[in-house]
């Protein structure tokens, strides 16, 4: 059996805390953000993630193995949903604008979404 893991001294910690659901709008810039932040992994599976001094508290976390974040960000659990090469040039503006809660009808009318990658390929549907 592998030894509890305690990432400490994270500058930020992003634990994406709220209410459950698909957050949308101005709610997709809340990333639960904890400063000073530990995280605690055993056996593979996130036990806690916050303040460190709270998880550092905890009996689990007194004999493991410790990953000093040096002040980094730190972000468990985190998945990348990426774009693909497809999709021609960068889409920072339409990620930008759907933080801003545009849908992607009004980001297609500003020249973003797939399309403007899509018309060299083509004529749209």
């Amino acid at each position: 059996m592998t030894q509890p893991i305690l990432i400490r001294h994270a500058g930020q910690l992003l634990t994406l805390a709220g209410p459950p659901g698909a957050r949308r709008g101005m709610a997709m810039r809340d990333l639960g953000v904890v400063a000073n932040g530990a995280v605690l992994v055993d056996a593979g599976r996130i036990v806690i993630a916050g303040p460190e001094a709270v998880v550092e508290r905890l009996a689990s976390a007194r004999t493991v193995q410790e990953i000093d974040a040096h002040g980094r960000v730190v972000m468990p659990g985190f998945v990348d949903s990426h774009t693909h090469l497809v999709f021609g040039p960068p889409r920072l503006n339409d990620f930008e604008m759907r933080l801003g809660g545009a849908d992607y009808h009004a980001i297609a009318a500003a020249g973003g979404a797939s399309w403007p990658p899509c018309e060299t390929c083509g004529p749209r549907p």
